[in-house]
């Protein structure tokens, strides 16, 4: 830039080179259209398929594992909220999309992040009450790995409605669990995008209700039924003694009706 501004304005161009303010105003004019690209980019990347995509396969992912009433071992409590999710889990994803001014590719690696952490840990879930904290931390990682220019800490803590220093133990926590291991490949990231975009667009089957539930209700169906009958039973017998005695009552007075 600054030898193209000698070419056309060669006093203009030294001028501003010795004058630190016009430097500075140089760079809040390159950084205000910089923001303003941004925001334009980040308008559309919020109508991009794989936002829309990925927010419906977590939201999914987040209901399925909370009816199944499935929990995740001791290394992912740290993740756990003192509550569930605040907002509802797709809306959530919008809103980091959002915020975060991070490209929607940084959302489909987090979930190859999740997806990873899932086959070197058994039992781990992600649910209602670790969302919030264990979706945040694995695209912040995914923008801080793959993009040149993203947040820091403390704006991704504002994001996720956190504090700072729980963000930075997150953090540790989580690559922990990734055992540092970061790159997607450019194939497998591929095979994954096909398989969601595929996903969203194929018919829903019903949802599988768990089979911990299926014998709860099943049990106290049972547990109805049986006090139904129970009841049922001692009305019977409370008729036919009743039955009983009114039956002996008119034997007695046919018979003395028939001596007289």
């Amino acid at each position: 830039f600054c030898a193209l501004d000698i070419k056309l304005h060669p006093q203009f161009a030294i001028s501003a080179l010795r004058n630190p303010s016009a430097q500075a105003m140089r760079r809040s004019v390159q950084l205000q259209d910089k923001k303003e690209e941004m925001r334009r980019q980040n308008a559309e990347d919020q109508k991009h398929p794989l936002v829309d995509a990925c927010a419906e396969l977590l939201k999914t992912t987040v209901e399925d594992n909370d009816a199944a009433m499935r929990t995740s071992m001791p290394v992912m409590r740290v993740f756990d909220g003192d509550r569930v999710c605040p907002v509802a889990v797709d809306n959530y994803v919008r809103r980091i999309m959002k915020y975060g001014s991070c490209d929607p590719a940084c959302l489909a690696m987090a979930m190859i992040y999740l997806e990873r952490i899932k086959k070197k840990w058994q039992k781990t879930w992600i649910t209602s009450q670790n969302v919030q904290r264990l979706y945040l931390v694995a695209v912040m990682e995914a923008a801080k790995f793959h993009e040149d220019c993203t947040y820091t800490n403390a704006r991704w803590a504002e994001i996720g409605a956190i504090s700072l220093e729980e963000i930075n133990k997150l953090e540790i926590a989580f690559l922990s669990l990734t055992e540092w291991e970061l790159f997607v490949d450019r194939v497998d990231y591929d095979k994954f995008k096909t398989a969601i975009l595929a996903w969203q667009k194929a018919p829903r089957r019903p949802k599988v209700v768990s089979p911990k539930i299926i014998v709860e209700e099943q049990q106290k169906q049972q547990l109805i039924l049986e006090s139904y009958e129970k009841k049922k039973g001692s009305k019977r017998c409370g008729e036919s003694k009743e039955f009983e005695q009114r039956g002996s009552l008119l034997r007695r007075l046919v018979s003395a009706s028939l001596a007289s």
